[in-house]
Protein backbone atom coordinates (compact mmCIF):
# COMPACT_ATOMS: atom_id res chain seq x y z
CA UNK A 1 0.00 0.00 0.00
CA UNK A 2 1.19 3.66 -1.13
CA UNK A 3 0.33 6.43 1.17
CA UNK A 4 0.79 9.76 -0.63
CA UNK A 5 1.44 12.94 1.47
CA UNK A 6 -0.20 16.13 -0.10
CA UNK A 7 1.74 19.52 -0.24
CA UNK A 8 0.75 22.97 -0.45
CA UNK A 9 3.49 24.49 -2.46
CA UNK A 10 3.95 28.39 -2.10
CA UNK A 11 7.00 29.34 -4.13
CA UNK A 12 6.37 31.57 -7.37
CA UNK A 13 8.09 30.19 -9.98
CA UNK A 14 6.63 32.51 -12.44
CA UNK A 15 10.58 33.99 -12.96
CA UNK A 16 11.46 30.82 -14.02
CA UNK A 17 9.82 30.46 -16.61
CA UNK A 18 10.87 26.44 -18.19
CA UNK A 19 13.71 26.83 -15.96
CA UNK A 20 14.67 23.65 -13.66
CA UNK A 21 14.67 25.12 -10.25
CA UNK A 22 16.35 23.49 -6.75
CA UNK A 23 14.40 23.80 -4.12
CA UNK A 24 15.91 23.31 -0.45
CA UNK A 25 15.45 19.85 0.99
CA UNK A 26 11.57 21.53 3.16
CA UNK A 27 11.11 23.11 -0.44
CA UNK A 28 10.71 26.25 1.99
CA UNK A 29 12.95 28.26 -0.85
CA UNK A 30 14.43 28.45 -4.17
CA UNK A 31 18.36 27.41 -4.08
CA UNK A 32 19.17 27.93 -7.69
CA UNK A 33 17.42 27.32 -11.22
CA UNK A 34 19.20 26.76 -14.83
CA UNK A 35 18.09 25.86 -18.37
CA UNK A 36 19.55 22.56 -17.74
CA UNK A 37 18.73 20.04 -14.61
CA UNK A 38 22.40 19.23 -14.23
CA UNK A 39 23.44 23.03 -14.00
CA UNK A 40 21.02 23.31 -11.60
CA UNK A 41 21.98 21.02 -9.59
CA UNK A 42 25.14 21.41 -9.46
CA UNK A 43 24.14 25.22 -8.53
CA UNK A 44 22.40 24.16 -5.87
CA UNK A 45 24.96 22.06 -4.49
CA UNK A 46 27.67 24.88 -4.72
CA UNK A 47 25.16 26.63 -2.89
CA UNK A 48 24.97 24.25 -0.04
CA UNK A 49 22.18 21.97 -0.83
CA UNK A 50 23.23 18.62 -1.31
CA UNK A 51 19.57 17.31 -1.91
CA UNK A 52 17.58 19.63 -3.71
CA UNK A 53 14.08 19.07 -4.55
CA UNK A 54 13.78 20.02 -8.26
CA UNK A 55 11.08 21.25 -10.26
CA UNK A 56 10.41 22.01 -13.91
CA UNK A 57 8.48 25.58 -13.73
CA UNK A 58 5.90 25.78 -16.72
CA UNK A 59 5.70 28.28 -19.67
CA UNK A 60 3.40 30.69 -17.58
CA UNK A 61 1.19 31.00 -20.86
CA UNK A 62 -0.03 27.26 -20.18
CA UNK A 63 -1.71 25.77 -17.70
CA UNK A 64 -0.35 22.96 -15.66
CA UNK A 65 -0.51 21.56 -12.22
CA UNK A 66 2.25 20.42 -10.34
Amino acid sequence: MTIVKERKFTINLEKYENQWVALSHDEKRIVAADMTFKKAIEKAVKNGEDHPVMVKAPKMSAGYIL
